[in-house]
């Protein structure tokens, strides 16, 4: 955060409304970026880090007085395909079957599976702010530098139309199997699990639909989304999946669910399906709260962190009802690793 007001000063931000709901959206995008860099997907694969390119250079405009455009870059051809879908729409696995078929993609704001080193997440951040007032140059080349040619989820998903404009990428909606129900019912699951085995403090409320106020949910171990709510979800996110429908022709759109596996994705973007050893390859399916679920009921709180932090006698509150083994009380295993 401080790093955030030292960039406000040295532009000398003048606040308005409008600038106010951008520093909004833009806490929501960090926080919706580390909602699945958990330490619990296989990395093998995963997409691969973007930004670790921010370690040895950003601002190269400013630094160095080059003025190549970042797209030219060392013969990067841009962001090719662009994942529009919200979070909870199979983004992960969407990300990994664009690894498999050779693209190089980047979810979130790093790797999928491995945390993100806390103390790049402000200059990530900064990155992306600077974006949202319109200077992208450095969010490209950061890009540029890792030959990075998909983004997918926040806050990649928010520059679509830039990244449209520029580079003609082909839009990839990614939308729930299960349609709006099936959607809400991933959000209210995932926000409950949340703080399990993750790298960063969870936020408090998780604004869904690209910041939409009118589909925001606690992030609790005992969330139930009531009817009310789960009506206003629904509604926005179909009213955000039909905007993105009419923005963009059907020959540069695809409409996809995971649970299509490979045929529509290979399709759209003319390639074939992968095989290895003459057999075709697994569509890579990812359920991180499964994962989240499957480890606690085999050591606990075992590895990694919790809500941001080592594992502590009271994490076991954030553990959601349904893993109830958990609730009543904990066991030798778990209680080794608490510290």
């Amino acid at each position: 955060m401080a790093g955030l007001i030292s960039f406000v000063r040295r532009r000398h931000y003048t606040w308005r409304p409008s600038h106010i709901l951008l520093l909004m959206l833009f806490l929501n995008v960090t926080w919706s970026a580390q909602r699945e860099q958990e330490v619990l997907t296989d990395e093998s694969s995963c997409p691969q880090d973007a930004f670790s390119a921010l370690q040895v250079k950003t601002s190269y405009q400013r630094r160095s007085g080059v003025d190549t455009p970042p797209d030219k870059m060392g013969g990067w051809q841009g962001i090719q395909i662009v994942g529009a879908g919200l979070s909870r729409t199979g983004t992960t696995s969407l990300a990994a079957a664009l690894k498999i078929l050779g693209h190089h993609p980047i979810h979130g704001f790093d790797k999928v599976g491995s945390p993100v080193n806390s103390s790049l997440v402000g200059s990530q951040a900064l990155l992306v702010l600077e974006a949202f007032a319109g200077n992208m140059t450095d969010l490209l080349a950061a890009l540029a530098a890792e030959q990075i040619d998909s983004v997918l989820d926040s806050p990649g998903r928010s520059f679509t139309d830039e990244f449209v404009a520029r580079y003609n990428s082909k839009v990839i909606l990614s939308v729930h199997p299960r349609g709006a129900d099936g959607w809400v019912d991933s959000v209210q699951r995932f926000a409950r699990f949340w703080p399990i085995y993750n790298a960063f403090p969870a936020p408090p409320f998780w604004a869904l639909a690209n910041g939409s106020t009118s589909c925001v949910v606690q992030v609790s171990p005992t969330l139930t989304i009531d009817s009310a709510l789960r009506e206003k979800c629904k509604q926005a996110y179909n009213e955000y999946n039909a905007n993105i429908i009419k923005r963009f022709p059907p020959d540069r759109l695809l409409v996809y669910s995971v649970a299509s596996h490979w045929g529509p994705l290979v399709k759209f973007l003319g390639q074939s399906i992968p095989t290895k050893a003459g057999r075709p390859i697994p569509f890579p399916h990812y359920d991180n709260v499964a994962l989240k679920i499957g480890r606690l009921k085999e050591c606990g709180f075992c590895d990694g962190q919790v809500n941001g932090h080592k594992p502590m006698p009271s994490d076991v509150n954030l553990i959601p009802p349904e893993v109830s083994v958990y609730n009543s009380g904990m066991d030798e295993s778990m209680r080794r690793h608490l510290t």
